[in-house]
């Protein structure tokens, strides 16, 4: 029987029940609708209550019918049949406003033995584990007590040892999960904001000690997810400080094995992020090891301030001394070749800030970079760098910094003592 159905006219000399003889022996009493089950205003005529909410079927066999509804409502005249747009809205209201037990498998229903509010996701079966649990909680716990400075890293003696090894206990319990939850988790401890420089609890608390250790126990984290997810705190609001999620984002990525999938966003920050912020993000496409780093590497080379230039020549060096470190087996070098051009490339690239830079200090980071691709080709780069300092001599942008840096050099690469200066 349908849920609700259209009231008949009754059949031709059949008895009828009026207002005088309902709830008399012998008459009928036709099961009508409640006046609560009834929707005034509509245009479709009057709904039967079906079997299930009878006061037969509720366990009252003798209750009366209910009061019958007024006919002077034209919405509610019985022998006006309904069309199917209206049985189509009567179905709609009725599963709207009627008790929920009457729809045993139209609604929803939470999983037996586990309940939810409305609007909150169902949790993950692996997220109630209760070692889990336990060991979240120790680690929102030590964290609190660290940040009201119940939880010194150092005393006026010395490290205090003790409370060390207990935050590496919490903070690697938390990342044994090593899911995307554990990694958020860590992260609050990646990014804690230190006390105000100078105070005295800048030094007991040692917060950069902490988000050292929190961001190393990211970077050792498996899972793509959670190398996307940190490829998504790049696009952040940037505050530019040391613990800002962009910048802790970026050194985590540095230590990542597939930290390159974020490149594109890391050259972008090199490009146009906030001044502490490049810096940052051109050490880390040093540090990725992908080759592919090297072309917007030695375009920032003829960047306007000296300090990036300066962080672009540290960066090309980290970058190509795997490939051109003539010192090292070859079981430990790359297993993918560089292109030789590169490699020359960049080699003239420094060579000409290192004998043309007005800045010291541009010129400083481009004669270490030489040495430190602890390669033979550097050598020529070297000597004509000495040379050149040494035209410099009594000038203002002459440096002794730079002269003791191209001899130590010099003296590494060939095992000569090359410098003039005495």
């Amino acid at each position: 029987m349908p849920l609700f159905s259209v009231k008949r006219p009754p059949e031709p000399g059949a008895p009828q029940a009026t207002r005088a003889n309902v709830g008399q022996e012998g008459s009928p009493s036709p099961r009508r609708i409640p006046h609560s089950w009834v929707f005034p205003g509509t245009t479709f005529g009057a709904l039967r209550a079906p079997p299930a909410c009878s006061s037969r079927v509720m366990g009252a066999p003798n209750a009366p019918a209910p009061h019958p509804p007024s006919y002077t409502m034209t919405g509610l005249d019985p022998r006006r049949p309904l069309s199917m747009r209206n049985q189509a809205m009567a179905l709609l209201l009725g599963a709207l406003f009627l008790p929920a037990e009457l729809f045993p498998t139209a609604l929803p229903s939470s999983p037996p033995g586990r309940t939810w509010k409305k609007g909150q996701k169902p949790q993950n079966p692996a997220q109630e584990d209760p070692a889990r649990i336990q060991a979240f909680q120790a680690f929102r716990t030590w964290l609190k007590n660290w940040k009201d400075g119940l939880t010194p890293l150092r005393t006026n003696s010395g490290p205090d040892l003790e409370t060390r090894s207990q935050m590496e206990q919490v903070f690697s319990k938390v990342a044994a999960f090593g899911d995307l939850q554990a990694a958020k988790l860590l992260f609050q401890a990646a990014t804690v904001t230190p006390p105000p420089m100078g105070s005295q609890d800048t030094l007991r608390m040692e917060p950069w000690y902490v988000r050292l250790r929190a961001r190393r126990l990211i970077a050792g984290m498996d899972g793509e997810a959670v190398t996307t997810w940190l490829s998504s705190l790049l696009l952040a609001k940037d505050p530019d400080r040391p613990q800002s999620p962009v910048r802790a984002a970026l050194e985590i990525l540095s230590w990542r094995p597939d930290g390159a999938r974020a490149l594109s966003r890391i050259e972008k920050l090199a490009y146009a992020g906030r001044p502490g912020t490049r810096l940052t993000a051109i050490h880390v496409l040093g540090g990725l090891g992908n080759p592919k780093a090297g072309a917007t590497l030695r375009r920032l080379l003829k960047e306007g301030r000296p300090e990036i230039r300066s962080a672009a020549c540290a960066a090309l060096a980290a970058l190509l001394q795997p490939y051109t470190d003539q010192t090292l087996p070859a079981s430990r070098r790359p297993g993918k070749k560089i292109p030789s051009s590169l490699v020359r490339s960049v080699l003239d690239d420094l060579g000409a800030l290192l004998l043309s830079d007005r800045a010291w200090q541009v010129r400083a980071a481009a004669c270490d970079a030489l040495v430190h691709l602890k390669t033979s080709r550097a050598i020529p780069y070297l000597i004509k760098g000495l040379a050149a300092e040494e035209k410099r001599r009594g000038k203002k942008d002459w440096c002794r910094r730079v002269v003791l840096g191209l001899g130590r050099g010099l003296r590494s690469l060939t095992g000569m003592d090359l410098s003039m200066e005495h």
